[in-house]
């Protein structure tokens, strides 16, 4: 019999990963609400987000890990919202897509840190979308009034929060794996 591609120990890591990622954008997201910044919300959680992300990558390291990760993820905020499913795993799908070309999984931390930025820099586009086609009335305010420059500074302030999100979880799997307590393919 053919083994799964991912162990059960595996599925229970990245919905611990997902689960450390709902808790911060429960804890990180209502604080943004009065905030009439645009993108203010994903600048806040990408840090906290990119740390547990690349955290299930670098244990995981298979192609799919991000796609799981984000379906997990994504199945948890369909509770709230539909639209929040729909962009989670919309931007999960296409960061894994270009990991997947790109680097053929999540051995080295480059392909780690690229799949996180990667997803969270696309989460801001893909939220307007979907946010747009299912609840138009409720978006066409000041989100799409915002102009390049704003977009252009939302994004860049993504991209280096979860930058540095990413490093930390790098600095953080480093002292695990020393102490014992993480395990990877390679160890």
């Amino acid at each position: 019999m053919k083994p799964a591609y991912f162990s059960v120990r595996e599925y229970v890591f990245a919905a611990l990963m997902a689960g450390g990622q709902f808790v911060c954008s429960s804890l990180t997201i209502p604080l943004t609400f009065a905030l009439a910044m645009f993108g203010v919300n994903v600048i806040v959680y990408a840090p906290f987000g990119a740390f547990f992300l690349v955290l299930g990558l670098i244990r995981l390291r298979k192609p799919g890990s991000l796609a799981l990760m984000g379906l997990l993820y994504a199945l948890i905020g369909l509770i709230i919202a539909p639209v929040i499913f729909c962009f989670v795993i919309s931007s999960a799908l296409l960061a894994e897509a270009v990991c997947t070309v790109v680097f053929r999984g999540y051995g080295t931390r480059v392909a780690q840190l690229t799949g996180a930025v990667l997803h969270y820099s696309l989460m801001l586009p893909a939220s307007l979308v979907f946010s747009l086609w299912l609840m138009p009335r409720d978006y066409m305010t000041a989100h799409f009034q915002a102009g390049v420059v704003a977009w252009l500074v939302a994004e860049g302030l993504i991209v280096i929060g979860s930058i540095a999100g990413g490093l930390l979880a790098m600095l953080v799997a480093r002292e695990l794996k020393r102490a014992g307590k993480l395990r990877t393919e390679e160890s």
